[in-house]
């Protein structure tokens, strides 16, 4: 744990979430739905809305797994521009997470803090 800094965290969003957090940093999961070209992806997050990831290093198709953790910058309702990409297990359970989601962004305090 770091001494004296604030930890800033990005919220947790799901896909609906994603237009109100334009210019604002964000942490996504969503499942790789199609992958158009090596440096973006669409994926489809906890709540079933379809994100575009668009990534400044090419990615292969077969560096990413079936679903993936995104730190990005929302740059438009539809679209995000990642910062960080961690592949996560092939068995993640979307439902339960959009849950999660949902929990965390009607009662931010404990979470935020």
């Amino acid at each position: 744990m770091a001494s004296g800094g604030m930890v800033n965290l990005q919220p947790r969003v799901n896909g609906a979430m994603v237009p109100d957090h334009v210019g604002q940093n964000v942490t996504l999961i969503g499942q790789v739905k199609d992958q158009t070209n090596t440096s973006a992806v669409t994926v489809t997050a906890s709540d079933q809305h379809d994100v575009t990831v668009n990534m400044d290093d090419a990615v292969k198709p077969d560096q990413l797994s079936t679903f993936i953790e995104v730190v990005a910058q929302v740059s438009s309702p539809t679209e995000v521009r990642a910062l960080v990409v961690v592949n996560l297990d092939d068995n993640f359970h979307m439902d339960n997470y959009n849950e999660a989601v949902t929990l965390m962004a009607k009662f931010p305090g404990p979470f935020t803090k």
